[in-house]
């Protein structure tokens, strides 16, 4: 997971909601102290679960532990974006700032990132109100950690995201056949126009 860089790490936040729905899931009408520590017992008995989960960031606390020894800094990585111009900050801050750039002209390139952050806002809600809260959890973590960075990562990070995918054919199941064929000529008309703009180097697709 530490190879899929910070979002695989971050995957134990979904193994833990996918712990947690399972087993309130019927057990709703039931939540008091004892129930909680019923949870805490079974989970620290389930040793498959745990082994999983703390493999999750084991290859990041071994990449820190030799930057440690290698540089004194065991953060060196995450410092060293500083040279990118890029720190880590506050998600909404990064969006405002976006909204604003895009409010003075620079349209083509901003709108362009943001469209993919409504569109992934979106594809969030519909999990949630499905109550797919493992891959509702997992699709923030891919949304939100590449967006305290910067917004330019935000494309990738969503087509890499397959919960994203899994959404967007959740919610078009149920759709009759005209509506999937309207879209898919849709989207083909936009694949058109953004393939033409990476063989003309169109900035913000590079």
């Amino acid at each position: 997971m530490s190879a899929s860089r910070n979002t695989g790490v971050l995957f134990v936040f979904a193994i833990l909601t996918h712990s947690l729905h399972r087993f309130f899931k019927d057990r709703m009408g039931e939540l008091n102290p004892k129930l909680l520590w019923e949870y805490v017992k079974k989970t620290l008995n389930d040793h498959k679960l745990i082994l999983g989960t703390c493999m999750c960031p084991l290859g990041l606390f071994l990449y820190m532990l030799h930057l440690y020894f290698l540089v004194g800094d065991p953060m060196a990585f995450a410092h060293v974006q500083r040279a990118w111009g890029k720190e880590i900050t506050n998600p909404a801050e990064i969006v405002l700032r976006t909204l604003g750039a895009a409010s003075r002209g620079a349209v083509n390139q901003e709108a362009y990132f943001l469209l993919f952050i409504v569109i992934g806002a979106c594809l969030l809600g519909w999990l949630f109100v499905q109550k797919h809260y493992t891959e509702f959890v997992l699709g923030c973590i891919f949304l939100v950690v590449p967006l305290s960075t910067g917004i330019a990562s935000i494309p990738r990070y969503m087509v890499g995201g397959f919960v994203f995918y899994l959404a967007l054919a959740d919610g078009l199941s149920g759709q009759k056949r005209y509506f999937k064929g309207c879209l898919l000529a849709v989207l083909g008309v936009i694949e058109l126009w953004l393939t033409y703009g990476w063989f003309s180097t169109w900035g913000f697709l590079t």
